[in-house]
Order: structure tokens, then C-alpha cells, then sequence
């Protein structure tokens, strides 16, 4: 995914480096991570929908996340919209 200087910034002052074949590479939080994806999913491209999707509900089973937490309602409201939040807790259950 494509962002500006600005949001670039913003989201790599919370990476971690680890290293992966000898290479360093810079992870994103996880939170910044849930971000891109709900950001994505208010674009609504036919073409990521699904993907992103189920790539937050891995991300948030694998990392033990409630997706009916305050945390992820917030991102919900800031970088995706109420429709996103109420489609994750649907699938959720």
C-alpha cells in the first residue's frame, strides 16, 4: 500500500526491526497493521475486500485481539467507517 511522507512517518516510529535471511527489515505494529486493512476495506475495492477482511480476523486471532474492543471500534471510526466495525463483529459473532 501506497501512503504519503507524512503517514509513512507516522506509522514507522512503531515498527520493529527483525532480521529475515540476513536481512534487516522493519515490521509494522500490529495496530498500524489493523489500520491499513480497515483503511483499505473503506475503499471498498472489489478486488481487496475479501482479503483484508480476513486478513484482520487472522490477525486478530492469531494476536488474541477482541475485535469488539474499544481499541479496534477506534480504528474503525478514524480509518474505515461504523459499516466495517459492524461487518467484523458480525463474522466475529
Amino acid at each position: 500500500m501506497l501512503v504519503n511522507a507524512t503517514t509513512f512517518e507516522t506509522l514507522n516510529q512503531e515498527t520493529k526491526t527483525a532480521v529475515i535471511s540476513e536481512v534487516n527489515v522493519q515490521i509494522p505494529s500490529l495496530y498500524n497493521l489493523f489500520a491499513l486493512k480497515i483503511h483499505v476495506l473503506q475503499q471498498d475495492l472489489p478486488h481487496r475486500g475479501f482479503k483484508d477482511f480476513m486478513d484482520i480476523l487472522s490477525l486478530a486471532q492469531c494476536n488474541g485481539v477482541d475485535l469488539r474492543s474499544d481499541k479496534i471500534r477506534e480504528l474503525c471510526e478514524k480509518y474505515g467507517n461504523q459499516k466495517i466495525y459492524e461487518r467484523l463483529l458480525a463474522f466475529k459473532g
